[in-house]
């Protein structure tokens, strides 16, 4: 699993992860409205964390410099 997020995306993703935590968390979103906020959130953290999006890849895009 090759990296293919760049660093500026990398923390990009990782503050927009941050800012639907407190979406979800600061003004409580139940439902599906929730769930959507928290999956997008751990979701971005984890491609943040790894540097690897799966849909970059399949797509064949990479933000990281060579």
């Amino acid at each position: 699993m090759e990296q293919n997020l760049g660093a500026s995306e990398r923390v990009g993703r990782t503050a927009l992860a941050i800012l639907l935590l407190a979406l979800r968390f600061g003004r409580p979103v139940t439902g599906w409205g929730g769930l959507v906020l928290l999956l997008a959130a751990l979701y971005g953290f984890f491609t943040a964390a790894l540097g690897y999006c799966p849909l970059y890849a399949a797509l064949g895009w990479s933000t990281r410099r060579a």
